[in-house]
């Protein structure tokens, strides 16, 4: 669902909500592959929604024009730190040796030696979620036939210190399991120019 208003005195809205669920389904075909347990061949996402939304509205002062941007979302758990959603949320990937497999599969794995495999149930485990808020103040500057934009932004003004990205290897030990690989940079200001001629 999106929305884009265009409101009086050069003022403007947009945005929009996005949700959803996200169903993969493999056990047909776990049978005639070398591992034909069935664990996890059907994996469903929670229900992850997001919302964006981004405004803008000239100040009727000194031809100041402000503006911001909002998003609400749970961040891709292992990805490469955007929001890409990975639907079934952080894996625990332990590393299981043919020696611990042996027993429940009835002979030695025909592989190097391990495999890995997700002892969390799919879609179960995801960050928290993040919002995340920044700010624009401007003003145009007319120089003969330039104009000259300054520009005052304010990152993150929330100072959310959420984690986006974590390790989902849970090895042999699980020691570093879900430790933090990425996290939203902390508040930042920003002032800048643009020169139009």
């Amino acid at each position: 669902v999106g929305v884009n208003l265009r409101l009086g005195a050069g003022a403007l809205l947009q945005g929009g909500f996005s949700g959803g669920r996200q169903m993969m389904d493999e056990c047909d075909i776990v049978g005639k592959i070398d591992n034909p347990g069935t664990y996890q061949c059907r994996r469903e996402s929670a229900f992850l929604p997001q919302v964006k939304l981004m405004g803008a509205y000239p100040l009727p002062w000194w031809g100041v024009q402000v503006s911001g941007a909002f998003q609400s979302q749970v961040p891709d758990p292992v990805g490469g730190g955007g929001f890409n959603y990975n639907y079934f949320g952080l894996p625990a990937n332990y590393v299981a040796t043919s020696a611990q497999i042996r027993p429940s599969l009835g002979r030695n794995l025909s592989s190097a030696g391990n495999v890995t495999v997700n002892v969390v149930e799919s879609g179960t485990l995801y960050p928290g979620r993040t919002n995340q808020l920044d700010l624009r103040a401007s003003k145009t500057f007319r120089m003969g036939n330039r104009r000259i934009q300054g520009m005052f932004d304010l990152y993150n003004v929330l100072n959310s210190n959420n984690v986006l990205r974590m390790n989902g290897a849970y090895g042999s030990n699980g020691a570093a399991w879900q430790r933090p690989q990425a996290i939203v940079p902390g508040r930042l200001v920003k002032f800048g120019a643009q020169v139009n001629f």
